[in-house]
């Protein structure tokens, strides 16, 4: 029998006091799980000023950095008033940043802040702020929130006391474009920021008939029959993955345009409101390498929703 390790750590049920699995080989140890409940229950005692160190690989998505998604061994990082002064490897860190508070990464890997390129829609009556505390705490930072044009105002607002940064994607939008933090969505043909693909149109034709009206990009849960077209107008797409419509292979497309992820879904068929599972959808259902998925819903998606400075980490 395969050995089970947990998911987060990467230690085996030899080594740990106790070790609980989840469905497809998923497992959290007694020690992870300690660690979340004091990530919840405890304020954090950094205020913006933290040294990272103990990192088993940090990903830095910096194109200058060799490896895969610029991986950094034995990586530490350099926090100061909330900003990234400095980040490399441990044993290159300068002295000036031994002083602030540490926080031992005991071997995990650290990454960048996840970017939700097609973050949850706020149902009626729900309190829009907990819902982006809720991402917050799932290790998303960035969100391009789907709203209704008339509540783009009260997203923003909202966003704006819980997320470093959000923006809204105002759906069924087919008028002039907005100013500011808000990107249209609308249907194929219509002068959208961004063209849905549905499901039940012929994609070809819909993309056709959208390139006339020179959109930022595309947003689809299925691939079939569409990702020769979307490589070929070299433009940005944002895969929406909710594990009951999605459909086709994105790896010939990830190599030859910007691919972002996003949360979102319907409640009934499987809606998704998080970035790890988005990651993990891919993998399973677009075909996606585990680093190609990770850096698209990171530095991917920041990138496709012009979020330049988001999404990777420099010195």
């Amino acid at each position: 029998m395969a050995r089970v390790t947990c998911s987060f750590c990467g230690k085996g049920e030899d080594e740990v006091p106790h070790l609980v699995r989840g469905p497809k080989r998923v497992a959290i140890c007694a020690e992870c799980i300690d660690v979340c409940v004091a990530v919840n229950e405890t304020a954090s005692p950094y205020d913006g000023d933290v040294l990272l160190t103990g990192i088993g690989h940090l990903v830095t998505n910096d194109r200058f950095v060799e490896g895969t998604l610029g991986a950094i061994p034995g990586g530490a990082v350099a926090i100061s008033k909330g900003v990234v002064r400095w980040a490399g490897p441990e044993q290159a860190l300068p002295i000036k940043y031994r002083d602030l508070a540490e926080l031992h990464c005991q071997g995990r890997m650290v990454i960048p802040g996840l970017v939700d390129a097609h973050g949850p829609p706020i149902a009626p009556g729900d309190d829009p702020t907990a819902t982006w505390h809720a991402q917050l705490s799932r290790g998303t930072t960035t969100v391009a929130a789907v709203a209704k044009p008339t509540e783009v105002r009260k997203t923003l607002e909202s966003g704006a006391e819980a997320l470093p940064e959000v923006g809204v994607l105002a759906d069924g939008w087919t008028g002039p474009l907005p100013l500011g933090a808000v990107r249209t969505v609308g249907e194929p043909g219509h002068q959208v920021d961004w063209v849905r693909l549905p499901d039940d149109a012929d994609a070809m034709s819909a993309i056709a008939a959208s390139e006339r009206t020179d959109p930022r990009g595309y947003i689809a849960d299925r691939f079939e029959e569409s990702e020769t077209a979307l490589a070929a107008t070299r433009r940005a797409v944002v895969a929406v993955p909710t594990g009951w419509s999605a459909g086709g292979k994105l790896g010939p497309l990830w190599g030859r345009a910007t691919v972002g992820l996003g949360s979102g879904g319907v409640a009934r068929y499987g809606r998704n409101d998080s970035m790890a599972l988005a990651i993990w959808l891919a993998v399973r259902d677009f075909g996606l390498r585990i680093d190609e998925a990770l850096w698209s819903a990171t530095r991917g998606s920041a990138i496709a929703m012009d979020w330049t400075e988001r999404g990777h980490i420099v010195r």
